[in-house]
């Protein structure tokens, strides 16, 4: 690798908080408990999550993150991810994932994040997906 790349991994290793992520694994499974009887979420169900991001398939995206931006949480949807399509030969086997994708909405989980403001958060999303309109 290149000194700058083996720079920056230097510096992440070494800097490496333990701390960090428990907290932000702490406040993902605080989220999945609140919101997984309302909201469609996405690879939650891993072993050893550490919610490095937070995906939701919602019902309403737009009015999701609109509701979570006028309540000042940076929420999201990934229009830069792209499923490449299969060549001619080979059968399509992500047809599941390209009709959920549009649907995706990031929510933003920080290890500095209060419960509250995690609470709020999940009672927008229980709120947006439980009325569906």
């Amino acid at each position: 690798p290149s000194a700058p790349l083996t720079a920056l991994l230097n510096r992440r290793v070494r800097g490496f908080d333990d701390h960090q992520l428990s907290r932000r694994r702490s406040l993902g499974n605080r989220l999945v408990e609140q919101t997984r009887d309302q909201a469609t979420l996405g690879g939650h169900k891993t072993a050893d999550h550490t919610f490095w991001v937070f995906p939701v398939a919602s019902r309403e995206p737009v009015r999701l993150i609109t509701r979570l931006r006028k309540s000042g949480f940076d929420a999201t949807q990934g229009h830069s991810m792209e499923i490449v399509a299969m060549p001619d030969e080979r059968s399509d086997t992500a047809t599941g994932i390209r009709t959920t994708l549009p649907q995706i909405v990031y929510l933003p989980l920080y290890p500095d994040m209060s419960e509250t403001a995690i609470d709020r958060m999940a009672r927008i999303v229980c709120d947006v997906e439980s009325t569906g309109h």
